[in-house]
């Protein structure tokens, strides 16, 4: 059993947990009664702990200026969060597949914005 424990996210805590984090943290925005994103939520904590980064919901009854300020307007939702900063933003439901795809994508992009330049002749 690995010992990473799922973040459950409100208003209060969002800054501390995600914003603060020395890893990158995928957020899935969710809301109670959302079939897609229960869906989603049973797949996610093993991906990301595949990926090496770390699992954080928030939930809308808890977290409405998170909300706001991220401008999710639809549940589920996915933020990848690097650095305090959102690095990309998935909306709905996809496969598995895509979405690691996806957050391999985006820590690559990532990682060569933060490289430093190479000079050559």
């Amino acid at each position: 059993m690995s010992d990473r424990t799922e973040i459950i996210l409100n208003d209060n805590t969002f800054a501390t947990r995600i914003l603060k984090s020395p890893r990158p943290v995928l957020v899935m925005f969710t809301s109670r009664g959302c079939i897609a994103c229960e869906s989603l939520s049973w797949r996610l904590p093993k991906l990301v702990e595949n990926a090496g980064i770390g699992f954080a919901r928030c939930w809308l009854h808890e977290s409405f200026e998170t909300f706001r300020r991220y401008r999710i307007r639809r549940t589920p939702t996915l933020v990848l969060f690097d650095e305090g900063e959102p690095l990309a933003t998935h909306d709905g439901v996809a496969p598995v597949p895509a979405i690691e795809q996806w957050i391999g994508r985006s820590l690559e992009s990532r990682q060569r914005e933060l490289a430093p330049a190479e000079h050559g002749t």
